[in-house]
This record gives structure tokens, sequence and C-alpha cells, in this order.
């Protein structure tokens, strides 16, 4: 049944996101332009690694998730964050740590925010899609350098 309750939530969110864009006469795109696109699609991965993974916002996975104590087989301790709880509080905490759940509904806020004040949202956009490529940027300079440090000297 919690499961039920997000998804329903999720629709309910759609529908009152839809009846408020009529009632205010907000005019609904005809099509969304290739900058826009990017911007969204950089800014919802961005958001929903800081969401899910990063440490600062582990105040709004706390709710939620608990860090349990892992021993690694070379002795060394580790952390990992895990739903806590029953219900709904559970279903929370596995929607806030997964990032494919989590990015769904990341997405979608952040499509009714271009939606209902493009303007706004462009800067806030830009932002978070900035701040996805210099991470995009980061991860590749350590893949090219663990590859090279992988090939056979001269």
């Amino acid at each position: 049944m919690p499961y039920g309750f997000f998804l329903v939530t999720y629709v309910a969110a759609w529908i009152a996101f839809l009846l408020a864009m009529r009632s205010l006469h907000l005019a609904w795109p005809s099509a969304v332009g290739g900058m826009d696109l990017l911007l969204l699609s950089l800014a919802t991965f961005r958001l929903t690694e800081l969401v899910t993974e990063e440490k600062v916002a582990r105040c709004l996975r706390a709710p939620f998730c608990e860090r349990v104590e892992i021993r690694k087989a070379d002795g060394s301790t580790d952390y990992e964050e895990r739903p806590t709880g029953k219900g709904l509080r559970r279903v929370a905490g596995e929607l806030i740590l997964c990032p494919w759940c989590a990015g769904v509904w990341i997405a979608t806020m952040l499509a009714f925010l271009w939606l209902a004040a493009p303007g706004l949202a462009r800067g806030l956009l830009l932002a978070f899609a900035v701040a996805a490529g210099g991470m995009i940027f980061q991860i590749l300079a350590k893949l090219m350098d663990r590859t090279r440090h992988a090939l056979p000297e001269e």
C-alpha cells in the first residue's frame, strides 16, 4: 500500500499542476528547445546525485534512512545508507536513495518549474547544469588517468 500512496501522490501532483496551469491561463509550450532540454537533463542529473548521494543532503535523507557501518574484507570500515522504519517512511527512504526513482520526481518538479516560470527556471537549471558538466569532466579525467596508469610503460 505505501507504494500506491506515492504513485497516487505523483499522479495527483500532475493533475494539480495541469489544473493550476489552466486556471492561471499559462501557455503550454508547443515544443521544448534543445538547449532547454539539455539544461533540464543536466540539472536533473546533478540534483538527483545531490539528493541521493551527497553528504550535504544527508539531512534530507536522515528522517527516512539510517547509516550502517560496513566491515570490508580488508578490515576497514565504510558506511552505507539504508531505508529505515516501516510503511510510508521506509518507502520514502527507498525512493530517496534510488537515483532512478528520485530522478523521476526531480525531473517532474524541474519540468513544472520550467513550464510555469521559464525565466526563473533557466537560471536555476543553468546553475545545476554547469555543476553537472563539471562533474562529468571530473569523472572523465579520473577515467583517463586510470587508463593512463594501466598502460604498460615503454
